[in-house]
């Protein structure tokens, strides 16, 4: 997941800290602000935050969002083709989709 903040100042914003259930996970210095992660297994829900601090030390908070983390669904399996070769090995393509990525495989072996 991806999360971004817009921060300005009159004079220059010195960083970006983002936060999780309150905690600072990353720090960014440079626009534009954003910080990708991987939800930890098994939690339902988040509480995302920005605070951004200017070369004064002067800060602005914004206001958390509580976001609902869905699990990623198992990939699915495909059997797209099934040959016998010459009688003593069999070619499988396996069509692999998950939510992000695709995959096409082929797998040779013998009989079984």
């Amino acid at each position: 997941m991806t999360i971004t903040a817009d921060a300005t100042d009159d004079i220059w914003e010195a960083e970006v800290e983002f936060l999780v259930d309150g905690a600072v996970v990353h720090r960014d210095f440079r626009a534009p602000f954003e910080h990708s992660f991987v939800a930890p297994q098994g939690v339902a829900e988040l509480e995302l935050g920005a605070r951004a601090l200017d070369l004064a030390g002067n800060e602005g908070v914004a206001e958390p969002s509580r976001v609902t983390i869905e699990p990623d669904a198992d990939p699915t399996t495909e059997l797209l083709h099934l040959n016998t070769l010459l009688g003593t090995s069999i070619l499988l393509q396996i069509f692999v989709s998950h939510a992000r990525d695709t995959t096409c495989s082929r797998v040779t072996g013998p009989p079984s």
